[in-house]
């Protein structure tokens, strides 16, 4: 009788893990030969339930809304920024649908869930605009989707950051700009001055925009690092850092993308670009792992170059992008950096891929040649404009579904 009791206990327990109650425990266990398994199980719960607390303190620092819906619209993980949008806590809302939340409505609804072929970590940015209590607020919303380690898509994850006032900052300067210039037409000198002002005013804001942002993906990263560290590797925490890292490289190109023409990226220095590819290299794991992309390497040491680091971390982070975004599963990047008999260094990276059939065109500004695939194929405009600038010789070779890209400069770039 007492070992019938205890089965019963330990299938109301499964029965409980099927509906994601973790809280449930395995008690009063008489039989004997059932105790260890009993306690096994309450030990696995407890731990678990402990690392999801632990992941949940993560995300609740991050000041924007953070939310994950299932594939059908369930709500199945929010921050409490999101919860408290919605005067709620955030067991209130997780397991509700989101259509039932007219207030996130703007949150509206991407294209990329629909579309099961494509895995890339980043999927759209976005302004959204909403009323609330009658005031007007400005969101910038990411979307991205959450894999299973077999390639099925788990969940959608939405991250929106208030950004009212920032938007208000530079609506403010456009319309102090447009008075200007009537103003500048009468007094050119008089306004010289404060229209350099105007524009380093315009640099400090959009740094601070980048800087507040990729701040919050930096809390993300680095507490996830620390359960994956002292935890081990999950799927969730996986998903988290990987989407993390790609947002941070895409806020690179940002910074570069805007700021290009400051001080800040004209600078160079003696620059040890042996160290600084295996950095990146290491930066990008994460993000290749989720699509089981391996990453090998063959790096010659003590590469001293007098260069820009910004522009070459630019370069090698969009060859690193690019070749995971367009690469397939379960395959071998190659990433090999060499020197010749003349002292010219070859950058070389190497992946497993669609064919790329027109190469006149695959570095042009907005040109994708997979239009299946996400992006807004800046990443190789951008690289060529920094080989142009640097004098650094590209090469792309294919040969059946094998893509390389060769960079070919000296050390002085």
């Amino acid at each position: 009788k007492e070992d019938l009791l205890s089965v019963r206990k330990l299938t109301d327990f499964a029965r409980a893990l099927k509906i994601d109650n973790w809280s449930y425990r395995v008690n009063d266990v008489k039989s004997s030969w059932l105790m260890e398994v009993a306690d096994a199980f309450n030990l696995a719960a407890e731990r678990f339930e402990r690392k999801q607390n632990e992941l949940r303190q993560v995300i609740d620092l991050v000041p924007g809304f953070i939310y994950a819906k299932d594939t059908s619209g369930k709500i199945v993980l929010a921050n409490k920024a999101f919860a408290a949008f919605l005067n709620k806590i955030p067991q209130e809302i997780v397991g509700c649908h989101v259509d039932e939340f007219d207030s996130v409505s703007f949150l509206k609804k991407s294209p990329f869930e629909d579309d099961d072929n494509d895995n890339d970590l980043l999927k759209s940015i976005s302004e959204e605009e909403c009323e609330k209590d009658g005031n007007h607020f400005v969101y910038l919303v990411f979307r991205s989707p959450l894999f299973g380690t077999d390639k099925r898509r788990l969940a959608n994850l939405v991250f929106a950051y208030d950004i009212t006032t920032m938007k208000e900052i530079q609506n403010n300067l456009q319309t102090l700009n447009i008075s200007l210039e009537a103003r500048v037409k009468e007094e050119v000198a008089k306004n010289i001055e404060k229209d350099k002002e105007l524009i380093r005013a315009k640099e400090k804001f959009i740094r601070n925009a980048v800087h507040e942002i990729n701040t919050a993906l930096t809390v993300i990263t680095l507490n996830a690092e620390y359960l994956i560290k002292d935890y081990g590797v999950n799927r969730s925490t996986s998903a988290i850092l990987g989407g993390a890292k790609s947002l941070s490289s895409a806020y690179g190109d940002l910074s570069y993308f805007t700021l290009k023409d400051s001080s800040t990226f004209q600078k160079e220095s003696s620059v040890d670009v042996s160290e600084l590819i295996i950095e990146r290299i290491e930066f990008f794991r994460d993000i290749a792992g989720l699509s089981d992309i391996t990453l090998a390497c063959q790096i010659k040491p003590g590469a001293l170059f007098t260069a820009n680091e910004a522009k070459l971390t630019r370069l090698i982070d969009n060859n690193l992008s690019n070749a995971i975004k367009y690469s397939h599963p379960q395959k071998t990047i190659f990433i090999r950096f060499t020197s010749d008999e003349s002292d010219n260094w070859i950058l070389e990276f190497e992946s497993i891929g669609k064919k790329i059939e027109d190469k006149s065109k695959i570095f042009e500004l907005y040109t994708r040649e997979d239009g299946i695939k996400g992006g807004h194929g800046v990443g190789l405009s951008m690289v060529k404009e920094i080989c142009d600038d640097q004098g650094i010789v590209i090469e792309l070779d294919t040969e059946g579904n094998r893509n390389i890209f060769r960079y070919r400069f000296s050390k002085n770039c």
